[in-house]
């Protein structure tokens, strides 16, 4: 029987996943305003698809009624340290008081101490006289007194300070707030993006719940792209926060022709199955996906929404043969054109299979020679007249 065969080869290359992926944005937003009032100005670039570097202007909104506030709430702060001032003026004359009322009270019990030893020099005869009046407790009593208000009035005065340095303190908070609050005026781009939505024009009113646009971010773009789950374990997913390599091949043959291919990398896997294929869902990062840098080319822009077509490259394997699936027959077997050119019905492991390729991991040798020739009764044994398989032959 004629036949046409193909030698093979082992491999240690992984599988080639094939899958298609839909474009959707790595980073969006919808930028509201912090503060209220009128938009007084517009962004040059702010205009729907309109591109925008990060902090660039989108819109102004009048600053007039903050500007007033700042300056109102730098006056208080002025004030505020005038009295702290005062307070610690007050609490420099009272210290001064209660240094004089203690310097009192040593005089009065000095002079008590004078008395006391007169009247130890007397005897008996100092018996008759009045004590109290004599070693002065009334005046020592009276100083100890002035010391106590004078201690009291020190206390209040620097209590006063205390709630004079809080009025500062308060203040310049409103002053930082007041002045955030005038920054806020200007409401920028948190990210380099282009304009997905315009919702405001100049003279509109803006509140914090007004949406005034909708950005995407231009870095990169994701791919959400859906294989079978059992093929999730041939992928290597990078560690968190690790630079995964651009090995992913993206083709869009509609938008870009059927030649031109972009790079993406693998970056993750989401935790839950697509709902009605029960697909794995993975996510594809591709870097500057509109083209805006110069060294990335022109011609090859990802649209978001679009269905691109998306290979994998799995992980390498120890050594394997790389078949047409149409060359794997029914229950994972193969004819061979043995030695004597008679045929071999052969059981092989097949390692992974794919819609056009298959990886045979045991059951073949290199030279082997597979039959491409369909039979339609093969059976072991029967002669063969092998012929080499064209390399373009269908």
């Amino acid at each position: 029987r004629p036949v046409e065969v193909v030698h093979v080869e082992t491999t240690t290359e992984g599988p080639r996943i094939q899958a298609l992926g839909t474009v959707k944005p790595a980073r969006e937003t919808t930028v509201r305003a912090r503060v209220s009032g009128p938009i007084t100005d517009i962004g040059t670039h702010f205009r729907l698809g309109g591109f925008v570097a990060p902090d660039e202007l989108l819109v102004q909104i009048d600053r007039t009624d903050f500007e007033l506030a700042e300056a109102a709430a730098a006056i208080e702060v002025t004030q505020a340290e005038a009295q702290v001032r005062e307070a610690e003026s007050l609490v420099a004359q009272r210290m001064t008081a209660l240094e004089d009322a203690r310097a009192k009270l040593r005089l009065e019990e000095g002079q008590a101490e004078v008395a006391r030893r007169e009247l130890e020099m007397l005897g008996d005869e100092g018996r008759r006289v009045d004590r109290d009046l004599v070693l002065r407790v009334p005046q020592r009593a009276m100083a100890e007194a002035a010391v106590q208000a004078a201690q009291a009035g020190v206390e209040s005065a620097e209590a006063g300070v205390a709630a004079a340095k809080a009025r500062v303190a308060a203040a310049r908070h409103r002053v930082r707030t007041t002045e955030l609050d005038r920054k806020r005026t200007a409401v920028g781009a948190p990210f380099a993006a282009w304009i997905a939505e315009r919702r405001v024009e100049k003279g509109g009113y803006v509140t914090p719940t007004t949406d005034i646009a909708r950005l995407v971010g231009t870095e990169s773009y994701y791919v959400e792209v859906l294989v079978p789950a059992s093929d999730v374990r041939w992928l290597e997913m990078p560690a968190e926060g690790a630079s995964a390599k651009a090995d992913v091949e993206l083709r869009d043959e509609a938008a870009w022709g059927p030649d031109a291919e972009r790079r993406g990398r693998l970056v993750r896997q989401l935790g839950e199955l697509e709902s009605t294929g029960r697909m794995a869902r993975l996510l594809v990062e591709v870097d500057d996906p509109l083209q805006l840098e110069p060294e990335t080319g022109t011609g090859r822009p990802l649209v978001l929404g679009s269905v691109v077509r998306v290979t994998l490259t799995g992980r390498p394997l120890a050594s394997a043969v790389k078949l047409d699936r149409e060359l794997l027959r029914h229950g994972d077997v193969v004819w061979i054109a043995a030695a004597d050119d008679t045929l071999e019905i052969r059981s092989v492991d097949v390692a992974w299979r794919g819609p056009e390729d298959v990886l045979v991991g045991s059951g073949l040798e290199p030279g082997d020679r597979v039959v491409k020739t369909d039979l339609g009764t093969p059976v072991p044994g029967m002669a063969l007249a092998p012929r080499e398989a064209a390399k373009d032959a269908p």
